[in-house]
């Protein structure tokens, strides 16, 4: 079980009278950080529960809630013990992960960095890439989508092709998300591995073209002795192994769904393109909210700046509105999606790239991203079908 400090913990037990004579007792809840220190020499809840006889043979069931302690940083681990008496204890205690609660100061977020993690990532929350070489994050952006598979049965998710690679030669390992800004390593939260990145072709002038800048990041798997030591990873209180096993694989986003205003989640019933004119929009992490953009037609070249090369890439664009924003550093790799319906539905249109400005198209500022369709054609996906 995980939840943050001061949320409320609910403990069930089910109390046995295995003696031989009908009596009642005193329940009481005690508090340790680990599971081998005495019960009682631990923290006494201040709720106790006081049983009518039982006679002998007969169980009832107790229910009591306690909050959550505090935690000086990061997560903390602790343990809940049921004891009848003070005398006899439950022998295997409920282990509870408590993490810290950060305050969160509200989109917009003045860096990526700044933007909080989400339990239960999905798209349009953050996701931050990392090498195995450094301890480091070193650079975070927006997952696009969760829950899509290959042709071949490799499950993960799409995220920014340009985040994925450091430079020409340097691809980042894995994706995560850092419960806590203070955490050490090996409690990153895993989310996958870079699995197949873009094509990247050369035109005429020898520039670097990135067919859609996009990546699909497989899920990792359950630990088993196949797993090479150094590609595990403790994520939570669970073991995951970076190497992909298909069939083993753990599912670390949402599937299908998608963060939106305010407290909606959208879900991803398919995907098409966009028609020239009409409303779309993009939830980018940093950004917080979903900004909207009238959909255009024509591509635009774009040139993207890495640490040792130019990466260019063909992409659709959308012109941003004069009641709209343009989106923030670390939104790369946001969904561009269709308005949602009166249910939350949606259509997946493309992975969003970046913004500028043109005299090109009449001094409008403009978004682009990269079509869905370029994203399952480049990656072998299986058409998004929403779930059951």
């Amino acid at each position: 079980m995980r939840v943050f400090e001061s949320d409320p913990v609910t403990i069930t037990a089910t109390i046995t009278n295995t003696g031989m004579k009908t009596d009642g007792a005193t329940i009481s809840i005690y508090r340790t950080d680990n599971d081998w220190t005495r019960p009682t020499n631990g923290v006494k809840e201040s709720n106790t529960i006081t049983l009518d006889p039982l006679a002998p043979n007969t169980s009832v069931v107790i229910t009591s809630t306690h909050t959550a302690p505090p935690v000086d940083f990061g997560i903390r681990s602790v343990f809940y013990h049921v004891c009848v008496n003070d005398l006899s204890c439950t022998r295997e205690p409920a282990q509870v992960m408590v993490r810290e609660l950060q305050e969160d100061p509200g989109p917009p977020y003045e860096s990526c960095g700044a933007v909080p993690s989400r339990i239960n990532p999905m798209g349009g929350d953050k996701v931050t890439t990392h090498r195995q070489s450094i301890n480091d994050g070193i650079g975070c952006s927006t997952i696009t989508l969760g829950g899509v598979e290959d042709v071949n049965g490799v499950r993960g998710f799409i995220a920014s092709g340009h985040a994925s690679i450091d430079s020409p030669n340097n691809v980042q390992d894995y994706f995560h998300s850092i419960p806590s800004l203070r955490m050490s390593h090996d409690r990153y939260h895993i989310l996958g591995t870079v699995f197949k990145l873009p094509s990247v072709s050369k035109n005429k002038n020898g520039n670097l073209i990135l067919d859609t800048d996009s990546a699909f990041i497989a899920y990792p798997s359950r630990y088993t002795p196949n797993c090479p030591l150094d590609m595990t990873v403790i994520s939570y209180d669970e073991q995951l192994c970076a190497k992909i096993d298909i069939g083993n694989q753990v599912e670390q986003l949402e599937p299908l769904k998608i963060r939106g205003e305010g407290d909606a989640i959208y879900t991803v019933i398919g995907s098409r393109e966009a028609i020239e004119g009409e409303t779309i929009w993009m939830s980018g992490s940093v950004s917080g909210q979903p900004l909207k953009r009238i959909a255009q037609r024509e591509e635009l070249l774009l040139l993207g700046r890495s640490s040792d090369g130019l990466y260019y890439g063909y992409a659709h664009y959308s012109l941003i509105p004069p009641d709209s924003k343009e989106s923030i550093s670390g939104d790369s790799g946001a969904p561009v999606y269709t308005t949602p319906d009166e249910d939350g539905n949606v259509y997946i249109l493309g992975v969003h790239s970046g913004s500028g400005i043109s005299s090109r198209i009449g001094d409008f500022i403009f978004s682009t991203y990269h079509p869905w369709k370029g994203v399952v054609d480049e990656f072998d996906l299986v058409p998004v079908k929403p779930t059951d």
